[in-house]
């Protein structure tokens, strides 16, 4: 019996499969899309353009990279090559003393630091693997380049340290008599710290400092993220740079103490304010049914009850830290560009800096840096070791992942407590 003789080709079905082929395609494209966060992609790509430019203007091949010339510009990038104008400087400043190093070492580098590099690697290893080559640090030649990259930038670091008495460019730590100083200054103003201005500032310096948030995650927080309890707040974190694939987490802000420095009374002034403010924008919105009923010079040192701040939080939606505008309002969902309602990551670390350096602060070194959104984290773990509170519980809160990291914050906060040895000398 013969076979079926199989007829032509069925140009409907085979466009059908065309097409079912090309949305697998597009779905998969945006899942991979979805792998690293829009803040990370960015930076990526501008790494990569970085690193194309180099390699066109040295007309080397751009991708696949050679790992030659990724070494090459590394080392360019951490000790870039001297201009002429260097040279002069660098004659004239050592025209009257000579030098006790060899002629082949490196001066301080003047380029990227090695945790840029690391980035810089990374970025170039996601983009090779996502165009389907193989990473250039799988060479171990460039491996071997890197590595040895790193070591020079440790120890020249440390020379410079021990000629200059400078060390490592971290935030200054934001401690508890500091917050308190910058609530007396808000407190202080000519509006006693009443106006819409300042009570949002209150809650977000209180919240930045007893939450050790991130200035992004400070940014990304929603009123549907807040959670109001007997004990005091709880805030859910629904993903942060540690957390790119958003397993979120919770955080437990309890009432303070002292009612002027308490996060949760502040917290509840400003969304008892915000919901009054957005009624008398938009009185038709959801977003603008007044709850709280304190209005403006309701006092922080009573706490509300847990009805009434659970119904402040049902009542608003959106962001939490929302942007103030020069004519008074504040932002709404309801504008044409609901983003621009939420504070930025940006906005917020200069909003900290500002309040900081109102109130007369500045950090105690040599380069008299002021503090920051990052100090506010930095002084939790700091001022948290200081009063006896255990690394685990400092890290849990924080969140954070590695452990020489938060040691690096809470070994200064451990400095002069019982462990330390010159302490029990008889002295």
């Amino acid at each position: 019996m013969s076979a079926p003789l199989s007829g032509p080709p069925d140009p409907t079905a085979a466009a059908a499969r065309a097409a079912v082929r090309a949305a697998e395609i597009q779905r998969l494209t945006q899942l991979r899309a979805k792998s690293v966060s829009d803040a990370t992609w960015s930076a990526y790509l501008g790494v990569w353009e970085r690193w194309s430019t180099w390699a066109t203007a040295h007309e080397r091949p751009v991708l696949p990279a050679d790992p030659h010339d990724l070494a090459v510009w590394a080392e360019e990038a951490v000790y870039p090559p001297a201009t002429a104008a260097d040279d002069t400087s660098s004659n004239k400043t050592t025209s009257s003393k000579t030098t006790s190093t060899s002629s082949t070492s490196k001066q301080s580098p003047r380029g990227i630091s090695a945790s840029t590099l690391n980035k810089w690697m990374a970025a170039v290893t996601f983009i090779h693997r996502d165009a389907g080559h193989p990473s250039p640090l799988e060479d171990p030649t460039l491996s071997s380049v890197l590595k040895g990259l790193r070591r020079d930038m440790v120890e020249n670091t440390t020379t410079t340290t021990a000629r200059t008495g400078t060390g490592a460019r971290q935030a200054p730590a934001l401690m508890t008599e500091h917050v308190e100083r910058i609530m007396t200054a808000i407190d202080s103003s000519p509006t006693r710290g009443e106006s819409l201005l300042e009570v949002r500032d209150r809650a977000l310096v209180l919240l930045a400092f007893t939450s050790a948030m991130r200035a992004s995650e400070l940014a990304a927080l929603n009123v549907e993220d807040l959670e109001p309890d007997e004990a005091g707040l709880i805030v859910r974190i629904r993903s942060s740079k540690t957390d790119q694939e958003g397993a979120g987490a919770f955080l437990a802000i309890p009432w303070a103490r002292r009612a002027h420095l308490c996060p949760v009374r502040a917290m509840d002034d400003w969304l008892d304010r915000l919901s009054q403010q957005l009624a008398v924008q938009d009185p038709t919105h959801r977003d603008s049914a007044p709850a709280g009923g304190g209005g403006p010079g309701r006092s922080s040192t009573a706490r509300r009850s847990l009805p009434v701040r659970r119904a402040m939080v049902a009542d608003l939606h959106g962001a939490v830290l929302r942007s103030l505008f020069h004519n008074g309002r504040v932002g709404s969902t309801m504008t044409p560009d609901p983003h621009q309602a939420r504070m930025a990551r940006l906005a917020i670390t200069k909003t900290i800096t500002a309040r900081a350096r109102a109130a007369g602060l500045q950090a105690a070194d040599a380069g008299g840096r002021y503090f920051s959104a990052h100090s506010t984290r930095a002084g939790f773990a700091t001022q948290a070791a200081d009063n006896g509170v255990a690394e685990r519980d400092i890290m849990n809160h924080g969140r954070w992942k590695s452990i020489a990291v938060a040691r690096g914050y809470i070994r200064r906060g451990e400095l002069f407590d019982d462990s330390n040895a010159a302490g029990h000398l008889g002295l």
